[in-house]
């Protein structure tokens, strides 16, 4: 059985390598990573990394040419921090 501790672990990871995918350019697997991050960030009720992980979406998406998308992303992460 997982402990919380590596659920949030996983989800960082996880966020990490979708910046790493989006750096070079793989976009769909970044979105992809992104997705799993959320998952696990969200079943943690962890606000810290779901809005890091909206904030990744929202500039990938961006880089896409969705901007409009990408904004709805980043409200959210936004929401999430105040």
């Amino acid at each position: 059985q997982e402990k919380t501790g590596d659920k949030a672990k996983l989800a960082k990871l996880y966020n990490n390598l979708g910046v790493l995918c989006k750096d070079l350019g793989d976009y769909q697997e970044a979105l992809r990573y992104y997705g799993t991050a959320l998952k696990l960030s969200e079943s943690l009720s962890d606000t810290l990394i779901t809005a890091d992980v909206y904030n990744n979406f929202g500039v990938t998406l961006r880089r896409m040419g969705n901007p409009e998308e990408a904004a709805n992303y980043f409200i959210e992460a936004l929401k999430l921090r105040e």
